[in-house]
């Protein structure tokens, strides 16, 4: 006959043969992790926000290689890390290494969350070494039951990396590494993870400087999701921009958000619906096996990351300088920061093209309404006679016309000639100049008799 005690002792064995529960990742951290107090904003059982399950489950899905989060602070990224480590301690151990930028920052997240996080559950107890430090554990090294490891490196110092392997690197704080005379460490401990056939990348920061910011550029390669909130009264969803706040005399008490599509403007009481509403959208869906997030503060549901809050600290910041509105952008609105704020590329330049000048074609020379004059710049080499065209209005910048090079020997008569055509051409195009420039004059002439109190040509 099997006692009560024998009883417990038999299903406990068999308990330690069973296969772990098949979750996602957001769901098992919500039945087996509780925070420990002290170390969290919210202690206790653990509860996901509504815009962290989906990044969550991307980085426990074994069909995704890559996670990039591209983040403002104040979301709850470094409690998914720990999830994550939590999780493959448990149920898939294996090698990890957790990558920080400093020295400090790897020992205080040892302290601060892996220590206590792996004393205080019931799940996790057994699966750390702890007590006496000597070579195979340390502050920053850890052995884990089932054969795994737990190294918590620094940017610093990458030449630590290439004594370790992994199958699951975890890094924080990307944009805050140092580049050594070693190299990118970084890239140093993606190598550290070629061998492993199913190695997973998890990498994430607040970004910093948009020239530079390897958070950006990582974001930019994958799936490039943002999250989008439903608007209370028309139900349109869109991703919440710092241009969506709207408050009245520099009183941060007044803010409302603006919907973009209805114009309505909501209470914050209306938020947490809102969000807990939310849902990721990948502008780049076609891209499977790199999953990329982007997020601001403006979802999160802290108390200190209310609406008002975020107001208030936009205008100290502003106060502050640039240096401050540079934190400002980079922790709140998880945007990289742009040194020069009017700077224009290649391409915004290109956008702004308006179809004037020579012809093109077949068809003639376009000439803007506004110009009044054309003048015509030449200069004379031994081989060549090349003209500038420009035209000149009454206000505002001139126009480049065109630039014609007139090719030949300029001691004889030949590159002089213009043929009979060409000649015919432009007398027709300097028609039609006349009568563009005359409509011009007519408008402006018809604007200054309607405004009476206007001088004339626009100027007040």
């Amino acid at each position: 006959m099997t006692t009560p005690k024998a009883a417990e002792l038999v299903g406990r064995t068999l308990s330690l043969f069973q296969p772990p529960e098949d979750l996602l990742l957001a769901d098992w951290m919500t039945k087996n992790i509780t925070l420990p107090e002290g170390k969290s904003v919210r202690p206790g059982p653990m509860e996901n926000w509504p815009y962290m399950t989906e990044i969550l489950n991307a980085m426990g899905d074994r069909g995704v290689e890559r996670v990039t989060v591209m983040k403002s602070a104040r979301l709850g990224y470094t409690t998914g890390l720990m999830g994550v480590l939590a999780a493959t301690a448990a149920m898939d151990p294996g090698p990890i290494i957790l990558l920080m930028p400093t020295d400090d920052d790897a020992r205080g997240i040892s302290v601060d969350w892996v220590e206590p996080l792996f004393r205080s559950n019931k799940t996790l107890r057994g699966l750390m070494r702890f007590g006496r430090l000597d070579g195979r554990n340390t502050l920053t090294r850890k052995s884990l039951a089932g054969g795994g490891s737990l190294k918590i490196l620094s940017a610093r110092a990458p030449r630590n990396l290439s004594r370790h392997d992994c199958r699951l690197l975890l890094c924080d704080e990307v944009d805050r590494y140092e580049v050594t005379t070693e190299g990118d460490a970084l890239d140093l401990a993606e190598r550290r993870t070629m061998a492993e056939p199913n190695r997973k990348i998890v990498i994430g920061s607040t970004p910093t400087d948009e020239d530079i910011s390897v958070v950006a550029a990582r974001f930019a390669e994958g799936s490039q999701e943002i999250f989008e909130i439903p608007c209370v009264e028309c139900g349109t969803y869109h991703a919440p921009e710092w241009s969506n706040l709207e408050w009245e005399n520099h009183d941060p008490a007044t803010v409302k958000y603006m919907c973009p599509h209805c114009k309505a403007l909501i209470d914050e009481r209306h938020k947490p619906a809102m969000v807990y509403a939310g849902k990721w959208r990948a502008l780049k869906p076609e891209i499977m096996g790199h999953r990329s997030f982007k997020i601001n503060a403006l979802v999160s549901l802290l108390p200190n990351a209310s609406w008002a809050t975020l107001v208030k600290e936009y205008y100290d910041a502003k106060r502050g300088g640039p240096s401050r509105m540079q934190v400002f952008h980079n922790t709140v609105l998880g945007r990289p920061w742009r040194t020069t704020i009017n700077r224009v590329d290649a391409s915004m330049l290109a956008d702004r093209a308006e179809p004037w000048g020579l012809p093109t074609s077949g068809h003639g020379m376009i000439v803007p309404e506004n110009v009044m004059v054309i003048t015509a710049g030449v200069d004379t080499q031994d081989d060549r006679v090349e003209c500038a065209l420009i035209g000149f209005s009454i206000y505002g910048a001139p126009c480049i016309l065109g630039h014609i090079v007139f090719a030949g020997n300029t001691l004889e008569d030949g590159v002089w000639k213009t043929p009979q055509s060409t000649r015919a051409a432009a007398r027709g195009e300097r028609k039609r100049s006349m009568i563009s420039a005359t409509r011009a004059w007519i408008a402006i002439f018809s604007r200054s008799r309607a405004c009476p109190g206007r001088a004339r040509f626009g100027r007040s």
